[in-house]
């Protein structure tokens, strides 16, 4: 029996990008490959290409001329993976069939088999379980493999959220024995937090409980690793919240209590995490002072065991529930803090965050509170310099001048224009940690400093602050992905609004870039401003231009996980693109859509392919092809019914009717004159039938009826 040693990678995301990058690096430490070696780096060089017709016919290769290598198997995956890609599932199937015989209890067949599934899985998740379920019932897999399988299956079947799924996912947690196997444990309180919403549905709130017991009693067993312990609590009192306000009153109240009692760093993280989440319904269920107290016992705690983020999120979550709830006593608080402060002996004994001070100033100067604004951070001032909280008094009084700019774009427009680049410049020159920088990231995305800029006519000025800001967060956390996406889609989208040409030339030399080598970040942000691009590349007639960008991005998207997913969405725009600037290109893309949309089972389909097919139904009509919509709309109408989706049904009829625009009509009305006019009857009564068919109320339709009844015809 083959082995290969190689480590499996995550198969619990999409599963293309597993065996081709594990092993060749160890196999090439020679001055020249092998043959058998070079023609699998050639077919995985293809692979990362995205070129799957070479892909496939290296491998064909290197099956003929080197039948004995143990390569094989391995081209097979990518080969696999080429014919999956192309859509190709028959082939795909023969070759799976081949390597079960040949390679069976091989990490290689796994992986094809678990790309299959996930191949399956994204069209119909229970016709995925059913071939996992196959799959088990034969002797194909490796013990450790085949436990990957079962963890797979089980995944699907979570995706139906069936009655079938509930009762195995209560099954497996009661299964487990000792001694734990704690990637399993992990696994399935992962797994739990997606069945309590669907128990609770349908009131089997004891069976909840009863789970949600189980998942805490073995992950203690495991250690209780911090996420999966608060994100399962989480999780749990989040369902049970939605499905009975009463029953979750009653549960949390001795959570409560314990979160009163922190003895250490571990339940300090815990209790503020779980906590934080039930403000909102705890001050509504709650004397006022009793949450309050909750909430100082926590940040204290929080502070004192110096768990930063957990004090962080606490602090935020507490102001946005009184916001939400009580906000007449938001301010009141605050200025129970600042009492607090004055007095303190200690830092920790003043309880205080510094990150509510930002939406505190935002909140005085919202109420015309400017003087109030500037007398309470002196006050926070004073307190951070007395206990030489250097790095605060930098993070106060940089939120302090961000929220004075947000007061002075409301209510001094032409002195925030003047002073806005300056102070965000001088700003940044300042901040030295992503809590510095962060207030100033909010004033130029959040509220709208780059728009500003541009639209006073500073686009230089914004393009800088843009560079600096990018080159400050990579210098302090090179990994905060996320904020350097938020800077870049904000300016970028600014760009594109108002200096397009500029915009396109970035954008284009990304998309680039992108085709090459890219990060999903990098391909998120691409995909969120595809819209500027094509509207600019359509009203520039540049179509071809358009075209080539959209096959860039779907070519990056191929190179990455998950990234598919993120570019359905590209996908549609650009069919909306084409259907807007060239309608002779979007007829010949969105066949395919239609033809898929016949064959499909799925609400999961309906979405993906309505709005696709909905842009459809006016490009058809303005050319004439009135049938060819009818039938696009009856066949998305034929699968909500089957669906029973009466609600997307509606609206998907109100967008067909809309699709018929009076120029039709006019057009359909002109042309059933001119047959009756030329003694073509036959012309005459389908102008008739279409003008009758696409909107039997309207004027045109009408009047037609008429003529048509005043000409004596049958």
């Amino acid at each position: 029996m083959r082995k290969n040693t190689r480590r499996l990678h995550s198969l619990f995301t999409v599963l293309l990008m597993l065996v081709p990058l594990c092993g060749i690096a160890s196999l090439a430490y020679g001055d020249e490959l092998e043959p058998d070696k070079a023609l699998y780096t050639k077919a995985q060089q293809a692979w990362t290409a995205g070129k799957w017709d070479d892909v496939i016919t290296t491998v064909d290769n290197l099956c003929k001329q080197y039948p004995d290598s143990k390569l094989v198997p391995d081209g097979m995956v990518l080969q696999h993976i080429a014919y999956l890609s192309q859509g190709a599932f028959d082939k795909a199937t023969v070759l799976e069939e081949k390597v079960a015989k040949t390679w069976p209890r091989t990490r290689d067949l796994w992986v094809i088999i678990a790309n299959t599934s996930d191949y399956k899985g994204r069209k119909s998740p229970q016709d995925a379980v059913a071939y996992l379920d196959g799959i088990l019932k034969q002797d194909l897999l490796a013990p450790g493999d085949r436990k990957y399988a079962m963890k797979q299956r089980l995944v699907l079947l979570g995706r139906t959220k069936s009655d079938q799924y509930v009762n195995e996912m209560l099954a497996a947690v009661k299964d487990l024995k000792d001694p734990l196997d704690q990637n399993e444990v992990v696994f399935l309180s992962g797994m739990a937090q997606g069945t309590y919403r669907l128990l609770m549905k349908a009131k089997r709130f004891d069976e909840a409980k009863a789970l949600s017991q189980a998942v805490q009693d073995n992950l203690a067993k495991i250690g209780n690793p911090p996420e999966s312990t608060v994100s399962e609590q989480i999780a749990y009192f989040d369902a049970l919240k939605a499905a009975d306000p009463k029953r979750f009153t009653d549960e949390i109240e001795p959570v409560v209590k314990l979160g009163m009692l922190v003895d250490n760093a571990a339940e300090a993280n815990y209790y503020a995490r779980i906590l934080s989440t039930c403000y909102v319904q705890l001050l509504r269920l709650k004397p006022f002072k009793d949450v309050k107290s909750l909430h100082e016992c926590l940040q204290a705690a929080t502070l004192r065991f110096k768990q930063d983020a957990a004090m962080k999120s606490d602090q935020s979550a507490w102001l946005v529930a009184l916001q939400f709830v009580k906000p007449e006593m938001l301010l009141q608080d605050f200025t129970d803090q600042l009492a607090r402060l004055k007095a303190a002996r200690t830092v920790e004994e003043a309880g205080f965050s510094v990150s509510s001070t930002e939406q505190i100033y935002h909140i005085y100067f919202e109420q015309k509170k400017a003087e109030d604004a500037k007398t309470v951070h002196g006050q926070v001032q004073e307190f951070l310099t007395r206990f030489k909280q250097t790095d605060d008094v930098l993070v106060d009084n940089i939120q302090y001048a961000v929220a004075h700019l947000s007061y002075q774009r409301k209510t001094a427009r032409e002195e925030y224009n003047k002073t806005l680049a300056t102070t965000l410049k001088e700003l940044l020159n300042q901040a030295k940690t992503l809590s510095q920088v962060r207030p100033i990231l909010k004033a130029v995305t959040i509220d709208e400093g780059y728009t500003d800029l541009f639209q006073i006519g500073k686009a230089e000025e914004a393009g800088k602050i843009y560079d600096t800001l990018q080159a400050a967060i990579t210098r302090i956390s090179a990994s905060d992905s996320y904020d350097l996406m938020m800077n870049q889609m904000t300016y970028l989208s600014s760009l594109g609004n108002y200096m397009p040409d500029q915009f396109l030339k970035l954008y284009l030399a990304r998309v680039d870039k992108a085709e090459k080598a890219s990060t999903p970040e990098e391909l998120q942000v691409l995909t969120s401003l595809v819209s500027l691009a094509y509207s600019a590349l359509g009203r520039a007639e540049r179509i071809d231009d358009l075209k080539h960008v959209h096959a860039q991005l779907q070519t990056a998207a191929g190179k990455m996980p998950n990234a598919p997913s993120a570019t359905n969405g590209e996908f549609q725009q650009y069919l909306a693109a084409l259907a807007k600037y060239s309608s002779k290109d979007f007829l010949g893309e969105v066949q395919p859509v239609l033809e898929k949309l016949a064959k499909a089972q799925t609400l999961e389909e309906a979405r993906q392919y309505a709005p696709v097919v909905q842009a459809a139904y006016g490009v058809f009509n303005d050319s004439g092809q009135y049938a060819a919509a009818r039938t696009a709309h009856d066949q998305l109408q034929a699968l909500y019914t089957k669906l029973a989706r009466t609600a997307e049904a509606t609206a998907d009829e109100a967008k067909y009717t809309a699709s018929i625009s009076q120029k039709t009509l006019d057009a359909l009305l002109q042309e059933f004159k001119k047959a009756l006019v030329h003694k073509d009857n036959a012309g005459a009564k389908k102008n008739l039938d279409q003008l009758r068919g696409l909107s039997p109320d309207s004027p045109q339709a009408k009047r037609a009826k008429e003529l048509w009844d005043a000409s004596g015809l049958k």
